[in-house]
């Protein structure tokens, strides 16, 4: 997480490589039928999706690809793992500042 909230920065064109790459795996984990993500996989994304957000390198935009209608277990758990990884290290300012331009 800390390498690519690090490429984000200095080229803004890896934050564009990296939405493609999480809508490309929130799609993967929808699919219910694959094999490819394992739990270990799915807790290494979801830390370093969790590290982009909190950094502010990526928006809470990326997760419009992923349907709650549609959710899989490997999609909840990527979701719960980010957001719990996201709530447990960051601050009640920085939570507010994530969110701001959802309510806004």
């Amino acid at each position: 997480g800390h390498l690519a909230s690090k490429l984000c920065s200095i080229n803004k064109n890896f934050n564009f490589t990296f939405k493609i790459t999480f809508w490309d795996l929130m799609k993967t984990l929808q699919n219910p039928e694959d094999t490819t993500m394992t739990p270990t996989k799915i807790n290494n994304m979801a830390h370093m999706l969790a590290k982009l957000v909190g950094s502010r390198k990526m928006s809470l935009i990326v997760f419009k690809p992923l349907s709650v209608l549609d959710a899989t277990a490997k999609s909840i758990l990527f979701f719960r793992i980010t957001f719990d990884t996201l709530f447990s290290e960051s601050n009640e300012t920085e939570i507010m500042e994530i969110f701001r331009p959802l309510v806004a």
